[in-house]
């Protein structure tokens, strides 16, 4: 793959000619200076650590942020109930899956009362009234 990247020594030791370290400097240059290229500023005594973002992976998470913002539009279309619905549906799926792989023995509705339970109780927690009596006049 002509696009492959590959490191610095891997290129150093494929070069026979007699000019190799010389090209390594360049190629190292190069890396640095590149615009998909993001310095640290922490210098060892082989020189400036860098992360270097190859092309494919920059144009995969390009695509990945591009279909992210289209299901967002989506998902913000649908109702609250729907979405509740699939969120419940897919925390059920997980906890099933896991629980095969665990090889813990759960039927689809055992899993679905304790989701729904673990929600009623959140939601109840979360309604909860306060307290009035403060700490300092909470008995011991």
């Amino acid at each position: 793959m002509a696009d492959e990247y590959r490191p610095l020594a891997t290129l150093f030791h494929m070069d026979a000619s007699t000019a190799a370290p010389a090209h390594l400097e360049e190629l190292a240059h190069a890396r640095l200076t590149a615009d998909s290229t993001f310095r640290t500023g922490i210098t060892t005594k082989l020189g400036e650590l860098f992360i270097g973002m190859p092309r494919e992976l920059t144009r995969q998470l390009n695509d990945v942020l591009a279909r992210e913002r289209s299901i967002a539009v989506l998902w913000n279309g649908i109702p609250r109930i729907m979405k509740h619905s699939y969120i419940v549906h897919a925390i059920s799926e997980e906890i099933l899956s896991t629980n095969d792989i665990e090889g813990v023995r759960s039927t689809r509705k055992e899993v679905q009362d304790a989701v729904e339970t673990a929600q009623h109780e959140a939601a109840q927690t979360t309604h909860a009234p306060a307290s009035r009596s403060s700490p300092a006049s909470t008995s011991v």
